[in-house]
């Protein structure tokens, strides 16, 4: 019979029960203090401080340097990985432009690589990144929102709103009507 070479049936061809979980003695289980992945937590995490919603954004603002750099800010071959993480709960991050990879990233040379990433997106990931929680935005939507006005070359509210940047934001977004008023301007200042 094919029944009684089946380990999962017993001698009378019953379904043998499943055999019972070893039981951890009580002192085995403990809980944990923190949850992390090292080179990613925030600064209050390896501290072992309240984690909120802030935490949430430093994480989001390390995986955009990340994928905008194409390196880590902390992390670097060779270094103390222990001392490095110390580090980043003491001292601000790098700006995000000047850890750019050597090698750029596909299809973008290290100096443009550079030159695209200072300003805002200087200010935005270093917000996102800043040493206190209540110092970050308040949201992970406020950040998107500030990458999404960086996108249609509106004012950023991670950088100081100088007169000066708000006029080179509105000229960013205005290039061709303010091109014309300026040839306008040109042809009737000669006639």
């Amino acid at each position: 019979n094919s029944l009684e070479h089946r380990p999962e049936h017993s001698p009378d061809h019953s379904p043998r029960p499943p055999p019972a979980l070893p039981q951890a003695p009580a002192d085995i289980t403990q809980h944990a203090d923190r949850f992390l992945t090292p080179g990613w937590a925030a600064p209050e995490q390896i501290q072992g401080q309240a984690i909120t919603t802030a935490t949430d954004v430093y994480a989001l603002g390390m995986l955009l340097f990340v994928l905008l750099a194409g390196q880590h800010p902390l992390l670097r071959p060779g270094a103390d990985r222990a001392e490095m993480l110390q580090e980043g709960t003491r001292t601000a991050l790098p700006r995000l432009s000047t850890r750019v990879a050597p090698q750029g990233l596909p299809g973008l040379p290290e100096s443009r690589l550079r030159r695209l990433l200072q300003g805002d997106l200087d200010h935005i990931v270093a917000k996102a990144l800043q040493l206190e929680p209540q110092a970050r935005y308040a949201s992970a939507a406020e950040l998107a929102d500030d990458l999404q006005r960086h996108l249609q070359q509106q004012p950023v509210r991670a950088r100081p709103a100088s007169l000066l940047y708000r006029w080179g934001r509105f000229a960013g977004r205005q290039r061709v009507p303010l091109a014309v008023l300026g040839a306008g301007l040109l042809v009737s200042s000669v006639l």
